[in-house]
């Protein structure tokens, strides 16, 4: 994304679809409690906007820390 730009969040994806953030979530990690009619809606606008999901953020949600310390 360009600088000026924001940067596209999960929230942004669910308030666009029409869905919560919990099943933009489930979409993204393609559970199959989700509808097919509801997974292409959210791909579709993950398409649009461009979605690239932060790593950093997934770490701290999924509450993983990776630290290098030095040798």
């Amino acid at each position: 994304m360009l600088k000026n730009e924001p940067h596209v969040t999960i929230r942004d994806i669910a308030r666009i679809a029409g869905v919560s953030k919990a099943t933009v979530s489930l979409v993204m990690n393609a559970s199959p409690k989700v509808s097919s009619k509801t997974c292409q809606k959210v791909w579709a606008v993950i398409e649009e906007l461009h979605f690239q999901p932060s790593e950093e953020a997934r770490r701290l949600a999924q509450r993983r820390w990776s630290v290098s310390l030095p040798l």
